[in-house]
């Protein structure tokens, strides 16, 4: 082993093994890139009301930006109000 690291083999292989460790990960963050982190997004909530009073709502749409979700509960009707709200995304 004395003699591999006189001639300096010892030093160049270990140097090959630290270049191709750091391709392998450089190719892994570049191929799996894993999920984006969004620090804040957009929140949009449709209210339905059963009629043109907008007093009684029925219904309720949100489009959640954060988790990339829309669900829906209760009734659509053509009386809607829509609000749009910028949320921190904290967690997901």
């Amino acid at each position: 082993m004395s003699k591999l690291i006189r001639n300096g083999a010892a030093p160049r292989s270990l140097r090959l093994v630290f270049a191709l460790a750091l391709l392998a990960a450089s190719l892994g963050l570049t191929f799996f890139p894993g999920k984006a982190c969004a620090l804040w997004a957009e929140k949009t909530t449709e209210r339905y009301f059963s009629d043109g009073t907008y007093t009684t709502e029925v219904g309720r749409c949100v489009d959640n930006g954060c988790t990339g979700t829309y669900t829906c509960t209760g009734t659509q009707t053509q009386w809607v109000t829509t609000t749009t709200q910028i949320i921190t995304c904290r967690g997901v």
